[in-house]
């Protein structure tokens, strides 16, 4: 690992970008002013992180619909299958 990426990260407490990206959004962003990072890295690295922590969100927010949706596809799946047997109870019945 070169010096710049240690001296990078040092202040962030860790030592790799995979311990970096073990790390929450919320405690990565107070601890981003102690980095020494160009001026226009450190925008993008904030417009970045915004950006995850939004599609994050998001990635919540669609998975919890989806687990609802298989839900209602899976009831719906039940009464139908109820339905039908009803109705071939009712058919046969009728039959005689």
């Amino acid at each position: 690992m070169s010096k710049w990426t240690e001296d990078a990260l040092a202040p962030l407490g860790v030592k790799t970008f995979a311990e970096l990206w073990e790390l929450p959004l919320s405690e990565i962003m107070p601890k981003l002013d102690e980095v020494s990072l160009h001026v226009g890295d450190a925008f993008i690295a904030v417009l970045v992180l915004k950006a995850v922590g939004e599609l994050r969100a998001v990635t919540l927010a669609t998975d919890a619909k989806t687990r609802q949706l298989v839900c209602a596809a899976r009831l719906t799946l039940g009464v139908a299958v109820v339905a039908l047997a009803a109705t071939i109870v009712i058919a046969i019945a009728t039959a005689k």
